[in-house]
């Protein structure tokens, strides 16, 4: 009976990592363009293929890929930070983290470099909707403005409308390279780690999950995949 009721756990385990050939839906709010998502489908591409479970990778908008994730419409959110259990603390969150995001606030030349979060605050500032971590850190922030593009906030920033854009180092850095007729000026104000969070019904899946990504933080194969950007 014991050996049965082990079994019987076992298939019900493996029902939860991938029901019936049922593809893990993964988004990511990165441009598909830009090197961390490159680099994150690539490490998601190999993790996977070791837990030999279908999945799809998609880049969504912030706020859009935070709403279906919490209505349940897609399985998984990947590169959100810690703190994104307070928006949604059913989600579950994988360890080890992938990489770490520089949080920078982008300004014209001239303005002062801020040092603090409460300094932050104090002035008009943008960035891109949904990014938590902003959300969060500037609850109490004067003057904000959400834009739906990091080259909208670099340009708004650019001439003055607010004072600075704020962003990831990984997001903003290939924006700004691409706008040199702005003369905008970054300063790095923190570093986040950088999860996958997966809905409430993957529990087996996030528990395999995290032993892969385990093995690959410890043979040294996540920092290869990432060590352009950490």
């Amino acid at each position: 009976m014991r050996n049965c009721a082990a079994i019987a756990l076992l298939l019900a385990s493996c029902r939860a990592i991938a029901a019936d050939g049922e593809a893990v839906q993964l988004t990511m709010a990165v441009a598909s363009t830009t090197l961390l998502y490159q680099q994150t489908a690539s490490m998601l591409e190999l993790a996977f293929s070791r837990l030999n479970t279908p999945y799809t990778f998609t880049s969504m908008p912030a706020e859009r890929s935070s709403q279906l994730f919490i209505l349940g419409k897609i399985d998984g959110n990947v590169g959100r930070i810690a703190i994104y259990n307070q928006v949604y603390p059913a989600a579950l969150r994988v360890e080890p983290p992938l990489f770490r995001y520089k949080l920078v606030a982008v300004s014209a030349q001239g303005l002062p470099s801020p040092k603090s979060w409460p300094e932050i605050a104090q002035y008009r500032v943008a960035y891109r909707r949904g990014l938590k971590v902003f959300d969060t850190y500037l609850a109490g922030a004067s003057y904000v403005e959400l834009v739906d593009t990091s080259r909208a906030c670099l340009l708004m920033a650019g001439i003055g409308r607010v004072d600075f854009c704020l962003g990831t180092r990984q997001d903003l850095d290939q924006e700004i390279a691409m706008l040199p007729e702005q003369k905008l000026k970054t300063t790095d104000i923190g570093q986040e780690n950088a999860y996958v969070f997966l809905g409430p019904k993957w529990t087996a899946l996030a528990l395999e999950l995290g032993k892969v990504l385990s093995t690959m933080e410890r043979n040294g194969e996540l920092a290869r995949f990432y060590q352009e950007r950490n």
